[in-house]
């Protein structure tokens, strides 16, 4: 029985540890289609209906999608898509310089669209990635440009491809990354403190290495000489640090990386561990995705009113892509990257259409449509919102402007 019990013992330690290990051979493995998350399929029914599937690889915290047009003409390129491991997507990529589609687009603030559209005319997005800091953008052409913005889509940085790697003092780190560096490494003085467009590297003599994103954000903590900071450790899910405690206590965490989706964790003996943000670690078929952002719904189950407005305003012109219903709104997305949100009985909320086009007259308020004509002759009503002391009215180019109505569609001022 004691020999039994041992053998079973052996075999779960050695499949844990099989589970975590770093191996780049069980890291890239071809999967079915069907074993994705659900999330992420009904992500490229969505958005890339009209291709096909040719490849789907399981990586050690996400995967990628592969997709080409069904037609035989490849001048799209086709996709790349990444998705963490509970099914959201992480990376849109185009291949052969590929222009992503406008209902893709339409998935990052507006603004970042009417930069790109002010300062780069004639060049496409062909790939958005999010990072800590918000979306890395890279933009068609022969040159290669990256564009760094935040997630409410102000402008960071750009990159030209460029060595722009910096020395600057420690006092220029952002405020957040000198507290970090003063809480945990109190005591010591870094060699070298560098800046390039994607954030800040911190080294010292012990060749200790921290890296921070271009807010600020911790990213990276490296050690090699000297064991990590307890305190360093302790950021990590209460979860995580059992984990370690119970299977690796004798094991010494040399890196851990705080991502957008997961933490990474290596210990010595080139064992690595990955896991979500609430400190589950993955396993090999991924976490069951339970996450709900809302009823999925089909033009047919919107509301009467709802299916009416739509109609009248926007279904003649493009069409119905989906709608998802919370608590109190509906959000109607249609195939061309427009939005259309609906308070829960049926009244319109909102409207917003990508940089280049404009919110149908017929949806504005005529005097609110008679006053931006009037004042404003070169740009387009990119967002209406019924507000609850009357509408706001975002215009087009970069930085927005927005313009205050009362009820009546008298002006009021601009939104400071």
């Amino acid at each position: 029985m004691k020999k039994n019990f041992l053998m079973i013992a052996l075999f779960t330690i050695a499949l844990a540890f099989s589970a975590c290990s770093s191996d780049d051979d069980n890291d890239n493995t071809v999967i079915p289609y069907d074993n994705l998350p659900a999330e992420s399929k009904q992500f490229i029914t969505d958005h890339f209906a009209d291709y096909d599937i040719t490849k789907t690889v399981q990586l050690a915290s996400s995967y990628t999608v592969s997709l080409s047009k069904k037609t035989k003409s490849t001048a799209s390129g086709g996709y790349e898509i990444e998705f963490d491991r509970q099914g959201e997507w992480i990376e849109i990529e185009g291949r052969n310089d590929a222009v992503l589609p406008d209902n893709v687009l339409a998935l990052i603030p507006r603004s970042i669209l009417s930069y790109v559209s002010q300062n780069y005319q004639g060049r496409g997005i062909t790939e958005i990635k999010k990072e800590t800091y918000g979306y890395k953008i890279d933009l068609t052409g022969k040159l290669d440009v990256e564009l760094k913005f935040d997630y409410n889509g102000e402008f960071l940085a750009a990159d030209n491809d460029d060595d722009d790697d910096v020395v600057i003092e420690f006092g220029n780190l952002p405020e957040s990354s000198q507290t970090f560096l003063n809480t945990h490494f109190k005591g010591l003085t870094p060699s070298k403190v560098k800046k390039d467009n994607d954030g800040y590297d911190v080294k010292y003599a012990n060749d200790t290495d921290v890296e921070f994103d271009l807010l600020g954000n911790w990213y990276k903590v490296e050690v090699e000489k000297d064991q990590m900071p307890q305190t360093v450790i302790a950021l990590l899910p209460q979860k995580i640090q059992d984990y370690i405690s119970s299977n690796f206590s004798s094991k010494k965490v040399e890196s851990i990386k705080n991502k957008i989706s997961t933490y990474e964790v290596e210990l010595n003996g080139d064992i690595d561990l990955v896991f979500d943000k609430e400190g589950n670690l993955w396993n090999s078929n991924g976490n069951n995705n339970n996450n709900n952002n809302g009823q999925r719904l089909q033009f047919s189950a919107l509301p009467q009113a709802v299916q009416l407005y739509l109609t009248e305003h926007f279904l003649t012109a493009t069409t119905f892509l989906y709608a998802e219903q919370d608590d109190d709104e509906y959000e109607v997305k249609l195939a061309n990257g427009t939005k259309v949100d609906f308070y829960i009985k049926g009244d319109m909320k909102s409207v917003e259409v990508l940089p280049g086009n404009s919110v149908p007259d017929s949806v504005v308020l005529g005097a609110i449509l008679s006053y931006v004509k009037t004042n404003y002759p070169d740009k387009k009503i990119e967002e209406y919102e019924k507000k609850t002391i009357g509408f706001k009215v975002e215009l087009s180019g970069y930085p927005e402007l927005e313009l205050i109505f009362d009820s009546n569609g008298n002006f009021k001022g601009l939104d400071r």
